[in-house]
């Protein structure tokens, strides 16, 4: 008999133990968590201390059999989905135990307004279950690229421009650069500014005429590794080492100054960066594709 109920605290070891399990091959993989098992735990319990988290689970008799859950917004308006994570014991009823967890989700949470979904290109099950529930994937595909500590990141100095850390006086020029490059990503300009600057650094190329024309954000996360989170640089100023140098600047901050072992990011294939981010030394681990509700 299938109990299914949300995920309370001391369910998140169990379902950190079963993504785990999963989340490592390729045909299972959700690009929107982790694999180790103490990582996805240290993240879930992140995303938990701010109310960013929900999973719905099921249990027969007292094993934890399956999860589906997310990250989201504090309203639980934006949801990005986690699984749905099936022991592979229950393969046969994969389609049913998911769509039972996707329909609980939804009973309990009804304030969503939006849905996305991060899958491993070879994830196909997970890929033909969401299209089926109303998800239409995005017309490129995603990459994930990873890079290690090796040596030092030093930028070479911009001619006649100032790299520096954001100003409140410099919000209209950052805000007009974030939506420009990406109008519909997972922070606003304003939640950017107000994420905790012990951790996360946003750094402004400025010209002589005191505007802001590239922006970068990194973030040192919880699961000890650093993510590269935005990069983006104005039209008229690109091919000009811009943006090599504020990717530089925020690696040296990340693996030199908070020693970071890893850094990670995520391109788009429609993005001519990935060019870039090979030539730093990030290599590619994963491809998938993201898909939204309409």
């Amino acid at each position: 008999m299938l109990t299914l109920k949300i995920a309370e605290e001391n369910d998140f070891r169990k379902i950190a133990q079963l993504i785990s399990s999963l989340n490592h091959k390729t045909e299972e993989r959700c690009l929107h968590c982790g694999v180790n098992e103490q990582e996805v735990f240290v993240e879930m319990m992140d995303h938990h201390s701010r109310l960013e988290l929900r999973f719905v689970v099921a249990y027969v008799d007292e094993k934890l059999i399956a999860a589906l859950g997310c990250d989201c917004d504090a309203n639980f308006e934006r949801i990005w989905f986690w699984g749905p994570f099936i022991q592979r014991e229950f393969g046969e009823s994969w389609e049913d135990i998911a769509s039972q967890l996707y329909n609980f989700f939804f009973q309990k949470t009804p304030n969503i307004k939006q849905l996305y979904a991060y899958k491993h290109l070879n994830n196909q099950r997970a890929r033909t279950f969401f299209q089926k529930k109303g998800f239409k994937e995005a017309p490129n595909e995603i990459y994930e690229y990873s890079a290690a500590a090796k040596g030092t990141y030093s930028p070479t100095p911009l001619s006649n421009l100032q790299t520096i850390r954001y100003k409140e006086t410099y919000f209209d020029d950052l805000n007009f650069l974030h939506n420009t490059f990406f109008p519909e990503t997972y922070y606003s300009t304003k939640e950017l500014i107000e994420l905790d600057s012990k951790n996360n650094r946003i750094y402004l190329v400025i010209t002589p005429d005191n505007q802001a024309v590239a922006y970068v954000v990194a973030t040192k996360r919880v699961t000890n590794d650093g993510y590269i989170h935005f990069l983006g640089v104005s039209e008229i100023h690109r091919r000009k080492g811009i943006g090599k140098h504020l990717l530089l600047t925020a690696l040296h901050w990340l693996f030199e100054e908070e020693n970071m072992p890893e850094v990670k990011l995520t391109v788009s294939s429609a993005n001519n960066a990935r060019k870039l981010y090979e030539s730093v030394g990030f290599s590619l681990l994963h491809a998938g594709i993201g898909s939204k509700l309409v």
